[in-house]
């Protein structure tokens, strides 16, 4: 079989130089491995666990507004603390979700026109 380029065949055969598996990092000891990062994390668990925190996180912000929901009454420093509850597991979700929700958090962390004060300085942690 003639080609029109000649000379290559070198190209197409197998190189020895270069390995044919790469290996599998291994966690470093004392950090945290994320869910995202995890060879058999199917896109059908992706899905779930993206759902989930949507979820989640809307029926937290609904919560929120709801003065009945406060053991003892509303107050606003009730409130605050809640969000500091709340911005805390954000901030942990999103890191668990990968690298574009962190991309997403690290965006909002900018805008404290749009955000509550505890939000912001939780996502700033990104």
């Amino acid at each position: 079989m003639s080609s029109a380029y000649p000379n290559t065949s070198k190209y197409l055969e197998p190189s020895s130089e270069i390995p044919k598996v790469i290996p599998a990092r291994k966690p470093e000891p004392g950090k945290k491995v994320y869910r995202c990062n995890s060879e058999n994390y199917s896109p059908l668990r992706r899905r779930i666990d993206i759902w989930t925190f949507v979820l989640l996180l809307l029926f937290k912000l609904w919560r929120n507004g709801k003065k009945w929901s406060y053991s003892d009454g509303f107050t606003e420093e009730k409130l605050v603390a809640r969000r500091r509850i709340q911005a805390g597991w954000i901030r942990e979700n999103l890191l668990e979700l990968g690298p574009t929700f962190i991309k997403v958090g690290q965006l909002f962390s900018t805008r404290a026109d749009l955000f509550p004060e505890e939000y912001v300085e939780e996502l700033s942690k990104l």
